[in-house]
């Protein structure tokens, strides 16, 4: 075998093993964002007829101050919500709030795990 073959034999070795390594820290990071609650959906809630979205679950998008009242809560858990009060995401028992000078058709909060989200309405 000439030098020329082993150089590329050795090169093609070396960039499996790195794809591999690679491979395997982006398996380590998702394991991590899963272990810390991240996910990477949009969480959706049917309430009144109408769907919302939660844009970034990541970020606590509301303040207890925010809030006006409470108006429901999530009653199932399912995959794609399609009946009032369902959520493909939260808990059920999650409470369902308004927000202080916003219409609820256009934006309600979710509370979960003692934080609020913001859920905005889907465009149709």
């Amino acid at each position: 075998m000439s030098l020329k073959n082993k150089i590329l034999i050795c090169m093609l070795a070396i960039i499996i093993i790195g794809a591999v390594g690679c491979s395997n820290e982006t398996e380590k990071i998702k394991e991590e964002i899963k272990e810390e609650g991240a996910i990477d959906y949009t969480p959706t809630i049917m309430w009144q007829d109408t769907l919302y979205s939660v844009e970034d679950i990541k970020y606590i998008s509301a303040t207890k101050e925010q809030l006006d009242e409470k108006i429901g809560e999530i009653e199932n858990v399912v995959d794609v919500p399609t009946t009032n009060n369902t959520a493909s995401m939260f808990e059920k028992g999650s409470n369902i709030y308004s927000l202080k000078g916003k219409r609820v058709k256009k934006m309600i909060a979710i509370e979960y795990q003692g934080k609020y989200y913001i859920a905005v309405k889907m465009d149709e």
